[in-house]
């Protein structure tokens, strides 16, 4: 996997499942994705309320669009 400063985040949720559903699905496509929680973090200790800890899906910046277009199709579903 290659370094993911440069990568863009795609999909964001506070449920974790549903992050995990559409990285599953994009790998099937061959997209690499790497997932980002907030939740699992320090970042929850220092925040009382946890409001705003989503879990973010990033994909390379040359797969975006076609991650964006499957998660657009599976929101339609949805």
């Amino acid at each position: 996997m290659s370094e993911i400063s440069n990568w863009i985040p795609v999909f964001r949720s506070r449920d974790r499942f549903d992050v995990d559903l559409i990285q599953s699905h994009l790998r099937e496509m061959g997209v690499e994705s790497v997932i980002l929680d907030h939740q699992d973090s320090m970042f929850k200790t220092f925040n009382d309320t946890n409001s705003g800890l989503d879990v973010m899906l990033l994909v390379h910046p040359e797969d975006k669009e076609k991650a964006e277009n499957y998660i657009e199709e599976h929101n339609k579903k949805a």
